[in-house]
């Protein structure tokens, strides 16, 4: 099995790691190129990715021509959702995009994230898959004027408010 490896990126102007998202249906494997940009450039069209990652122990694979890239759950599942049937999907996430291994990649591209965030041309949140009655808390957002205090959707909301995502210091 050959994992993918980070090619080092170049230094100036700030570069950052992009997947390229192949269509798919949601039931067949992730495939994706990954290629470097410049964070500079003016045809750098790309969504960023805000997720939790989740338990690095329990991985999925992200397939590319050269490797497999390990991936969280949380991740993979978040990818699988974006998916276009039909399209190439250009997305930033910063597990598959910055080099894990390597530290001193990792304080660059850290000190880039308010940067790519902004450059992103949509920032995508991914709060995980629907659980603990989670499509009753997004019929509350809808609903909030007419509800009274004592309904279970307000206890579904206060669940889904307290989701790892939501006590991270970046969005």
């Amino acid at each position: 099995m050959v994992y993918f490896r980070h090619s080092p990126l170049p230094p100036s102007p700030p570069s950052i790691r992009l997947i390229h998202l192949s269509p798919g249906h949601s039931s067949s494997p992730l495939h994706a190129t990954i290629t470097h940009s410049s964070l500079a450039s003016s045809d750098n069209t790309f969504e960023a990715l805000s997720y939790c990652w989740g338990d690095p122990k329990r991985t999925r694979i992200l397939y590319t021509p050269e490797g497999r890239i390990p991936l969280t759950r949380s991740l993979f599942n978040a990818l699988r959702r974006l998916r276009s049937e039909s399209d190439v999907r250009v997305l930033w996430a910063d597990a598959a995009c910055i080099n894990q291994r390597e530290n001193a990649e990792m304080s660059v591209q850290v000190g880039l994230m308010r940067e790519i965030y902004r450059k992103a041309a949509r920032v995508i949140a991914y709060l995980g898959e629907g659980r603990d009655d989670s499509h009753l808390a997004l019929d509350l957002i809808g609903k909030l004027s007419t509800l009274s205090s004592g309904d279970a959707a307000w206890f579904a909301l206060a669940r889904f408010w307290s989701r790892p995502w939501f006590q991270r210091v970046w969005i």
